[in-house]
């Protein structure tokens, strides 16, 4: 239940972040995603097996759906190019 919860207020704060257009904050917030879903990955495979898949399914749908925002407003389809432009 607090991962859900977590998971509802990192969708706002993103939104806002998305609103404000402070891509570099969304582009770190999506670097911290993956290290969090790396961290769960190991920390939960040796708690609970079946957690696991449930975990797993909510971490690369908000992963995907940040990365999803972050590229959404730029024309260009060449993600190299967008992450220069987030980080520049």
């Amino acid at each position: 239940m607090l991962e859900m919860n977590l998971i509802f207020f990192m969708i706002i704060f993103t939104a806002i972040l998305f609103l404000l257009n402070l891509k570099l904050l969304i582009f770190m917030l999506i670097c911290i995603e993956f290290l969090s879903l790396i961290l769960v990955i190991y920390f939960l495979y040796f708690v609970n097996f079946y957690f696991i898949f449930l975990i797993l399914f909510i971490q690369v749908f908000e992963s995907v759906f940040l990365l999803m925002m972050t590229f959404s407003s730029f024309s260009s389809s060449n993600n190299a190019e967008n992450l220069m432009k987030i980080v520049n």
